[in-house]
């Protein structure tokens, strides 16, 4: 790997990449979360799904620490990349068997339905 090399390039991009990648993740995530529930919904799921963050950062820091003593840090990113692989289709899965959710208000000229979501 690159690594090996002791470049400090490597280092760096590495940690640019993974910033970047972390916040486009993150982005998409609440996008297609968005496109699939409906206002009644998001309001029901966001709030827990939003509070489990700091449950994940703090699982995910210890799961990381034992990951790499028992595995080490080049079979790590292996497995990271296999788990990136599974995420990807669970979101293939999801747009397919999911619809989207239309919010948008009509065209037509005619007024918009009152709508109340309790």
């Amino acid at each position: 790997m690159l690594f090996r090399t002791r470049a400090a390039w490597v280092s760096a991009a590495f940690l640019v990449f993974g910033l970047i990648f972390g916040l486009l993740l993150v982005s998409q995530f609440w996008t297609l979360a968005n496109e699939i529930y409906d206002s009644r919904q998001a309001r029901r799921l966001f709030g827990f799904i939003g509070g489990s963050v700091s449950l994940g950062g703090i699982t995910g820091a210890a799961v990381t620490i034992f990951a790499v003593s028992s595995l080490g840090s080049d079979y790590l990113a292996l497995l990271s990349a296999v788990v990136l692989l599974l995420c990807a289709a669970i979101v293939v899965v999801i747009g397919r068997r999911q619809p989207a959710v239309d919010d948008t208000p009509l065209v037509t000229g005619e007024p918009e339905p009152d709508r109340h979501d309790a």
